[in-house]
């Protein structure tokens, strides 16, 4: 591992510099050990008592044991990246950039491409490794981290701009992972990030992935039917709530970010237009039934 990498790096609980000898990593704070895997320094130290990250660990690790890199990147691309670089343009090259439950690091992998410094957090160690070996086959560089993303193991004020498309709502650290995305943004930067919406169609069509309300009683209720009755069954993804835009603005404004802009994120919408037919498709756009929406947040300068 690089001096370069290890001067990005702090103690995901403490945030004090880290050490390294040999294939540890030491905090000089809190004296926490963390190893390094097949050069991906590992941080992922998330308890038995996170059952929500565990069980979203736990499918995205069986959803990536059979995953094709090259081919999911052709359709991923462009069409995912267009909708993605509306709100993430204009982009410098040599800007410092953050994807968090980066996965296969598609966005950061186009980045790079244009010159951009990207650093892939994912708490999946294995897809890690199948992102970078892709990235090295092409000549392209990035770090990669396994972390969780509510304990970044990474400096104060790093990044230019962040994003997680689909990512904060499958831990219910909602608050802390928001506060962490504004401890490592640069002043004057800003982060991206889409969340399934609170609306008839999370409500009801987004059922079959247990999509989980962030509603009094709603999600008591809606907790005990996929927790306790189902157990997980149709938690597709895991762990996954939907929210509000009054919620999810307050939560970025109490984390510290400004000038928070949102709106509907049509790319993944629930039902295509072939499926739906052109009238039932345009009902789906009114905003009582958008599936996910984005959010656009500023750090104070």
């Amino acid at each position: 591992m690089n001096k370069e990498l290890l001067d990005i790096l702090c103690c995901p609980y403490c945030h004090k510099d880290l050490e390294l000898s040999e294939n540890i990593l030491y905090c000089s704070g809190c004296g926490k050990e963390y190893k390094i895997i097949e050069d991906i320094p590992f941080f992922n130290l998330s308890s038995g008592e996170d059952w929500d990250i565990n069980l979203a660990r736990k499918k995205w690790h069986n959803y990536y044991k059979e995953f094709q890199w090259e081919i999911e990147r052709e359709k991923y691309n462009p069409s995912n990246l267009l909708y993605i670089y509306r709100h993430l343009f204009p982009i410098e090259k040599k800007s410092v950039f953050l994807e968090i439950g980066s996965g296969p690091s598609f966005l950061s992998f186009d980045l790079a491409q244009r010159g951009v410094k990207v650093v892939c957090v994912d708490f999946d160690l294995d897809i890690l490794k199948i992102a970078r070996e892709h990235f090295q086959k092409h000549q392209v560089e990035g770090i990669f981290l396994c972390a969780d993303i509510h304990r970044l193991p990474l400096r104060d004020n790093l990044f230019d701009f962040s994003a997680g498309i689909g990512v904060i709502e499958h831990s219910s650290h909602l608050f802390n992972s928001v506060q962490e995305m504004e401890r490592v943004t640069n002043k004057g930067g800003y982060t991206f990030q889409t969340v399934p919406f609170l609306s008839l169609t999370t409500l009801t069509l987004n059922q079959r992935y247990g999509t989980i309300p962030h509603v009094p009683v709603l999600k008591e209720i809606f907790s005990f039917i996929h927790i306790n009755l189902l157990k997980a069954k149709h938690m597709k993804y895991g762990y996954e709530e939907s929210f509000s835009l009054g919620y999810l603005k307050k939560i970025f404004q109490k984390a510290g970010f400004s000038q928070i802009n949102s709106g509907f994120y049509d790319y993944h919408q629930t039902i295509g237009k072939k499926i739906a037919g052109n009238l039932f498709y345009k009902i789906l756009r009114l905003k009582p039934f958008w599936d996910i929406i984005f959010i656009k947040a500023r750090k104070n300068n």
